[in-house]
C-alpha cells in the first residue's frame, strides 16, 4: 500500500531531536529565574510534538533529562535553602517527572476524534508544522531583540547606558 504523498514526513530525521530541543529551550523560560509567558504555553507543546513521535521508552527518560536541565538552568540561585548539588539534581528530576506525568498518565492523553477523512480537505496535510516553525522564528527574533536592547541603569544620580 501506497503512502499518500500529503501523509509523507516532510522532515528528516533529525527533526524529532529540533522538537525536543526547542522544548528545552522553552522549558528554561517556562519559570524559574527568567520567565516568558509565551514560553510556559510553548514548552509543552513541543514537548507532545516530541513525545508523540518517540516510543515510551525512548521518549519519557529523554524527556525527562531535557526538562531536569533546563529546570536546574532555570532555577539557579533563586533558592534560600542550601542543598548539595546531588539534592538539587535529584529535585530538578523529580520535579521534571511531576511536569511530564500527564504525557504518560493514560493510555493516550491526547483526545482523538475519528472523522472520515476521504475526499475532505484539511489544513494539516498541506501546511505541515508551518505553525511550530513560525512560533520558534518568532521566538528567536523577540530573544535577539531582547538580548541586543541597551538599558538604561541610574548610577548615583547619573544615566548611564550599558548593553548588558
Amino acid at each position: 500500500m501506497d503512502i499518500p504523498r500529503s501523509h509523507k514526513p516532510r522532515f528528516s530525521v533529525a527533526t524529532p531531536w529540533l522538537w525536543l530541543g526547542f522544548a528545552a529551550v522553552f522549558w528554561l523560560f517556562a519559570g524559574g529565574r527568567y520567565v516568558v509567558g509565551v514560553a510556559a504555553w510553548l514548552a509543552p507543546v513541543f514537548m507532545l510534538r516530541w513525545l508523540r513521535g518517540q516510543r515510551v521508552a525512548v521518549g519519557l527518560p529523554l524527556a525527562v533529562l531535557a526538562t531536569a536541565a533546563a529546570n536546574s538552568f532555570a532555577w539557579r540561585g533563586i533558592t534560600d535553602v542550601i542543598m548539595s548539588v546531588y539534592q538539587y539534581v535529584a529535585f530538578a528530576v523529580a520535579a521534571a517527572v511531576v511536569y511530564l506525568t500527564p504525557y504518560f498518565a493514560a493510555e493516550d492523553p491526547v483526545v482523538v476524534a475519528h472523522l472520515p477523512t476521504r475526499g475532505v480537505w484539511a489544513v494539516y496535510p498541506r501546511a505541515g508544522d508551518v505553525f511550530a516553525w513560525l512560533v520558534v522564528a518568532v521566538f528567536a527574533v523577540f530573544a535577539v531583540r531582547a538580548l541586543l536592547q541597551k538599558r538604561k541603569i541610574p548610577v548615583k544620580n547619573k544615566d548611564i547606558y550599558c548593553s548588558a
